[in-house]
């Protein structure tokens, strides 16, 4: 009975400690399951709030995209403008080469004719200078011919007056370069002889009133001229041409440049400007 009793109680606690176990067991699946399903609840929220994130980071790159592209078409426009602005720069800078070049030798050939004219002006202004002094060479050579013809035009009417006066004899009068010469005769010059010669009688200006013949009385070396004894009673008029002769061979012929009374002083020719007229040649119409 005893033994009975122990084996039912051995079974009991058997049974006791297997239904504790199972029970135990049991618990311990329910809290697994339990646990495990709030863990995937916990995966799924994190899960949820990843996709979102997710969407949300895709639609700002998306939205970062569109704008990248608008940016990137914006700069591709500027780039073109850019370009196109560069190549006008370009050509403008190749325009500007050309100009700067062009002007440059523009500018040198400017210079260079300055220069010409500068050494133009230098040139001429010491020509003017040479020509200055020359002149005033000539002005006072001049001068001094003037008062030697003066001198010498005095000497000669003193000698024509005592000619026509009677109280001498007509020398020969020859005027050489280098001496003083007679002042030469022409339409614009004042009167060579003074007027009371035209009215006094002389005996060596003599010429017979029409006679077609007469004769040197000076020879003008210098001015090539000379003063024949043909005067207006003899019909002489100016731009006459008369012929010089010796021994009945003419030697040159002058034209008659002004007339006196009783005689004219007439111009050498120019194809005979260097005969040998002496005083006291024949003259004849």
């Amino acid at each position: 009975m005893a033994s009975s009793n122990k084996g039912l109680t051995i079974v009991l606690v058997f049974v006791s400690v297997i239904a504790t176990f199972a029970a135990v067991t049991f618990y311990m699946g329910r809290s697994s399951e339990q646990a495990k399903r709030i863990f995937a609840e916990t995966r799924l929220e994190e899960e949820l709030r990843l996709k979102a994130a997710l969407e949300k980071e895709r639609d700002d790159l998306t939205q970062a995209k569109t704008e990248l592209e608008a940016r990137a078409q914006e700069l591709d426009g500027k780039v073109a403008t850019l370009s196109e602005q560069a190549q006008q720069l370009e050509g403008q800078i190749a325009e500007e080469k050309r100009n700067s070049t062009t002007a440059r030798e523009e500018l040198a050939t400017v210079r260079k004719q300055a220069e010409d004219a500068r050494n133009r002006l230098e040139a001429e202004r010491r020509n003017a200078a040479d020509e200055l002094a020359k002149t005033k060479q000539d002005t006072r050579r001049l001068q001094d011919e003037l008062k030697s013809l003066r001198e010498a035009k005095e000497a000669l009417e003193r000698r024509v007056k005592e000619v026509m006066s009677g109280e001498d004899s007509l020398d020969t009068i020859v005027v050489t370069p280098g001496a003083a010469p007679l002042i030469p005769v022409n339409p614009g010059a004042a009167t060579n002889f003074p007027a009371a010669q035209a009215t006094a009688p002389s005996r060596a200006v003599t010429s017979v009133a029409g006679s077609s013949t007469g004769k040197v009385l000076v020879v003008n070396r210098e001015f090539n001229f000379i003063v024949v004894n043909f005067g207006d009673r003899d019909g002489m008029r100016a731009g006459q041409i008369l012929e010089v002769v010796r021994g009945g061979k003419p030697i040159a012929k002058v034209q008659v440049e002004r007339v006196y009374e009783n005689m004219s002083a007439a111009n050498i020719m120019p194809e005979n400007a260097k005969a040998d007229i002496k005083e006291g040649d024949q003259v004849r119409r």
